[in-house]
């Protein structure tokens, strides 16, 4: 009975922010079809990996005594009071796309900032959630779809401070934000904090004439800052007390080697050069690798899987360049305003690939982790297919 209940109410939400005129007809009606898509694929999921422990801790009773910044499974104690009304996977599941479901609808409201026309908030929703391998991990019992959802939120409030000035926008981003930390501690609080700090930037900028001195000097400050936060926050992730910030990442990024050498994954990207690899290059490489990998040349020297997330990387690839050819264009052409947002999405679009990219040692994982910025890059992408942007006047 609990099942029914959560997938009517995942159609319910949408229908009610349609009754409320945040959302018009056109979304509703692909946001309906796109819900129905992932409960089919959530009847179809089976229970391996990952998705064994998130439901094995929910069915077997996590509590808050369980709950710690360092869980990767803290969603669990959330779903493992459902649980106790009826003890199924396809609760999980149906929560997970209730998830999904408020994420797509604040990003209409996040578009909505930047005058998207109904037909452009479509397209946008369906780049950003038909990918099959996306719809997989948004329609399980995983904690994507909420990391997604407060992501989404958390920046649509980032947004809204910086156009209106209001300031309970900036204590909903901040409260999102910290929700999302509960989910996946060690990686979000890395790209969150660089979000925060260019924010901060943009956001002084707007009522602050600075010169190239105070720019100097507020980047000194906001440096210093920066590593004394890490510095504290590695403290409180690594074991070793002692350790810096460039020896973290080190250890880090060479063990994630050493690891992927080992289990010899078919979707591996890391080779044994790696190993010895000097730190800085190495996490070169692997931004690379996480955001276009299987490149060409390997896409066709292992199997279908590697073909598809190839074509992924390509894809990829020809969205990058054109946002980026549409921005040059875009000088004098788009308000000041909306190339400001522009670039806090996109810092946040690079904040996040670069963050997850330094622990990520195949493109199976990395599609993955994709799953919580791909909205950023679809949405950049629909927006600056403007001929107002596109093309020089």
């Amino acid at each position: 009975m609990l099942i029914i209940l959560l997938v009517l109410c995942s159609f319910l939400i949408p229908l009610y922010f349609y009754k409320k005129d945040i959302i018009d007809q056109k979304y509703l009606i692909a946001l309906v079809i796109i819900i129905f898509v992932h409960h089919m694929f959530s009847l179809c999921i089976p229970i391996t990996g990952d998705m064994y422990y998130f439901n094995n801790y929910a069915s077997t009773g996590y509590s808050l005594s369980n709950f710690n910044m360092n869980n990767a499974y803290n969603i669990s104690i959330v779903y493992a009071y459902f649980y106790d009304i009826q003890n199924s996977i396809f609760v999980g599941n149906s929560l997970s796309i209730i998830g999904y479901t408020f994420a797509m609808i604040f990003l209409s409201k996040l578009m909505d900032i930047f005058s998207f026309s109904p037909v452009k908030k479509v397209y946008t929703l369906l780049i950003t959630s038909m990918i099959p391998i996306s719809i997989y991990y948004q329609s399980s019992v995983l904690r994507e779809s909420w990391m997604l959802c407060f992501f989404i939120v958390a920046i649509y409030c980032l947004l809204m401070h910086y156009s209106t000035n209001n300031k309970k926008y900036i204590i909903l981003s901040l409260f999102f934000a910290f929700l999302l930390t509960t989910l996946h501690f060690k990686s979000a609080v890395f790209y969150l904090l660089f979000i925060y700090i260019f924010y901060l930037i943009f956001f002084l900028g707007k009522y602050i004439k600075i010169d190239v001195a105070c720019l100097i000097l507020l980047f000194v400050v906001i440096t210093i800052f920066s590593v004394i936060s890490l510095d504290y926050l590695l403290d409180f992730i690594s074991n070793d007390k002692s350790i810096n910030i460039y020896d973290f990442l080190s250890n880090h990024m060479h063990k994630n080697v050493l690891y992927q050498l080992e289990v010899e994954t078919s979707t591996s990207y890391v080779v044994i050069s790696d190993v010895n690899a000097d730190p800085i290059v190495l996490m070169v490489k692997n931004y690379f690798r996480y955001l276009f990998a299987p490149y060409p040349t390997d896409m066709f020297n292992k199997d279908i899987v590697s073909i598809c997330f190839g074509i992924l990387g390509i894809l990829r690839l020809y969205m990058f360049v054109a946002i980026l050819v549409a921005w040059k264009n875009s000088v004098g052409v788009l308000r000041k305003e909306h190339r400001v947002l522009m670039y806090l999405l996109l810092i946040s679009l690079i904040s996040v690939t670069f963050v997850f990219s330094l622990g990520t040692g195949n493109f199976g994982t990395a599609i993955r982790h994709w799953d919580l910025s791909w909205w950023i890059l679809c949405l950049l992408f629909v927006y600056t297919r403007k001929k107002i942007i596109c093309l020089k006047k």
